[in-house]
């Protein structure tokens, strides 16, 4: 689904209220660094934030639907745990069965009862809409019809948007308060005001749990299940239960040749925190064997691998299962670990320090989180998408009522709220469980929201914004967006058409790099394996080796020389950061050097190819932009780094143990 912003929505026509209206009783009845805490005289001028309303003002948040139903005043006079208790004895009072159902997720579908019933009671309206706007332009009856349904269908999504977009705020905000008020350290055994047992809200905000912990075998074979107790909310036992440091990744039989190979890589790093490998069901027992294998066999003087498999398969309710797959599992990885702080690795991520230098970066020692930017590509989201993301936070009266932090500056002033779509990258991620537990539970939650999913690309930005929307801003990101790693194309191969080579370096590799922010040079980490094009298996050699404009690996001519290359090992030789001008726009110029820091080879490597630059724009611009006719500067210098050969020869080592 899309969405649209609430000013937005108190445009639309009269007739959108009375779906609002149904739609919020839906809700109820089936809900499918750290800002300081607020004073208490702000908490007691609630009624303050109350503005008017008209009768076109439908489509208020649940808090303040709260505050008006129950009255600031006594609000006001509450402590915030009371508040917490007023607020859901508020929502059950209404409907005792509400519930967050995961299978909800807000998609639009045609064959859905609700468009039927949508059609019955909008038809004869919009047909005459229709006809008297657009019927002339058709030409028999057929093209009618055809425009007719189109049209219908087109102003269902609209409105259907609009109560999606209202339902899911209000879902997350509910969401939100019951983490705030519920998951922490006093467990609600202390606590003796609340009507409803915060067990039973548990259940009903968290369906697809069991409430069961996972088992833990470790590599020699014992096994191990934590109990759960009766004297707390389950998701407070995961939260304490967590200790130590250590390394996850989830993977299934697919992954395991990458896990070897990154076992290796951490074994020749001197690695000696412990490894859990979570998973569902897809990982056999010779799986297992090859891992334990790899982990524990005499490799030269390197330590050996201390690893657990944990088999969270009891831990989601059946029925809910589906609504994990693929890169969703490394959320259930980072919430059922063991660790408390932990370094979370996607299978074919390749690491160039030991896992403990991460933990002791000064932003992890800070905030609990350190996260790493992706390539810098000028890809655009809709302003609509950006509004909505900025309404997910906590409202004013929210956070007044609560203690919910609202979201800034500290987040909206990043790249990914002023227009681009790809900000995060997510092949390594540090975090402090205890520290952002419902921070790492809302993330949870947004990726069950089709539209927003559909917004992200995946899991990938939603480990931030799930921070941001809870309220949690406490995180640091590396301040270098990612690099092209690899070797620079050679001039020769790269001359304009006026005769000159260009003045920007090139870097064409499939593999995004990630560089320290201490010297803006020194190489953390890679993904997407080692070897040059890790999508070997899919490539089309013969179409490849044959394209006619072939402008990137000019000297490789046939299938079989393509197909060596790729299957060899990565040379990392330089790095390259494309500069990102400030106002996120490409610099176009008469020189024919890049705009654009970034270049999509999609005719390589199965559509896996980017090219970096150097530098971007010319000394000249399309059209003279000054007063006085002269053309103005338009070049941007990123950063080009040249790596020492003692450097190379450790890359080309950790290369070969990857490869085996």
């Amino acid at each position: 689904m899309v969405f649209t912003s609430f000013s937005m929505a108190r445009k639309q026509k009269r007739f959108i209220v009375i779906l609002i209206t149904i739609s919020f009783l839906y809700l109820i009845s089936n809900i499918s660094p750290s800002p300081k805490p607020i004073q208490n005289e702000s908490q007691q001028n609630l009624s303050s934030l109350l503005k008017p309303i008209d009768d076109n003002e439908y489509n208020l948040p649940i808090s303040e639907i709260f505050l008006r139903t129950t009255s600031p005043d006594l609000v006001s006079s509450l402590p915030v745990d009371q508040r917490c208790d007023l607020f859901f004895d508020f929502l059950t009072s209404r409907n005792e069965h509400w519930h967050f159902d995961p299978m909800v997720d807000y998609r639009v579908d045609f064959r859905h009862q609700d468009y039927i019933e949508y059609f019955k009671s909008n038809g004869v309206r919009l047909n005459d809409e229709f006809k008297r706007t657009e019927g002339k332009r058709f030409k028999n009856q057929d093209e009618f019809r055809e425009g007719l349904d189109n049209y219908m269908k087109t102003m269902y999504y609209k409105e259907k948007v609009l109560l999606n977009e209202y339902d899911m705020i209000n879902k997350v905000s509910i969401f939100r308060i019951f983490n705030k008020c519920y998951l922490r350290d006093s467990g609600f055994m202390n606590r003796g005001y609340s009507k409803k047992n915060p067990k039973s809200l548990e259940t009903k905000v968290y369906m697809w749990l069991t409430k069961r912990f996972p088992s833990f075998e470790n590599w020699n074979g014992d096994v191990h299940v934590p109990k759960t107790s009766t004297k707390d909310l389950f998701l407070n036992q995961v939260r304490k239960k967590s200790s130590g440091k250590g390394i996850v990744l989830t993977i299934s039989d697919d992954h395991v040749s990458d896990t070897v190979n990154l076992i290796r890589v951490l074994r020749a790093l001197n690695n000696k925190l412990p490894i859990e490998i979570i998973y569902n069901t897809r990982l056999s027992p010779a799986s297992k064997q090859k891992i334990v294998e790899c982990s524990r066999m005499p490799f030269e003087s390197y330590p050996k691998q201390q690893v657990t498999f944990v088999n969270i398969h009891d831990t989601i309710e059946r029925n809910y299962i589906n609504r994990f797959i693929k890169f969703d599992f490394k959320f259930l990885a980072m919430l059922f670990t063991s660790f408390e702080d932990f370094i979370f690795l996607d299978a074919d991520t390749v690491l160039f320090k030991s896992p403990e230098y991460f933990f002791n970066l000064q932003g992890y020692k800070q905030t609990g989180a350190y996260f790493f930017k992706d390539r810098g590509m000028l890809l655009y989201h809709p302003p609509k998408d950006i509004d909505l993301f900025r309404e997910f936070g906590a409202s004013e009266i929210e956070s007044s009522m609560f203690d919910i932090p609202m979201m800034s500056n500290f987040t909206t002033n990043r790249e990914f709220f002023r227009g681009l779509v790809h900000y995060m990258e997510s092949g390594l991620v540090v975090m402090n469980k205890k520290r952002h537990f419902t921070s790492l539970l809302m993330a949870i939650e947004m990726n069950f929201f089709h539209p927003i999913r559909m917004k992200v690309f995946g899991d990938k930005e939603l480990y931030w914004l799930g921070f941001a929307i809870n309220g949690d801003e406490n995180y640091h990101f590396n301040q270098n967006f990612a690099a092209a790693v690899g070797q620079l194309t050679p001039s020769k191969d790269r001359i304009r058409s006026d005769g000159k080579p260009y003045q920007a370096q090139e870097i064409c590799s499939p593999h995004p790099g990630h560089l320290s922010d201490d010297d803006n040079r020194t190489l953390l980490w890679i993904n997407s394996g080692v070897v040059f094009c890790n999508k070997g298996n899919n490539v089309d050699y013969e179409k490849e080796a044959n394209f006619e404009d072939q402008d990137i690996l000019k000297f490789l001519h046939t299938p079989d020389e393509f197909k060596a290359f790729y299957e060899s090992p990565l040379v990392i030789t330089h790095a390259i950061i494309p500069p990102l001008s400030d106002d996120l726009k490409p610099r176009y110029n008469i020189n024919e050097e890049p705009s654009d820091g970034w270049s999509w080879k999609r005719n390589y490597c199965h559509e896996y190819m980017w090219c970096g630059y150097s530098s971007i724009g010319g000394d000249q611009t399309y059209e003279p932009v000054s007063d006085n006719g002269d053309d103005e500067e338009n070049s941007l210098q990123g950063r080009l780094v040249t790596y020492t050969d003692e450097e190379i020869q450790f890359f080309n080592k950790l290369s070969k143990i990857w490869v085996g």
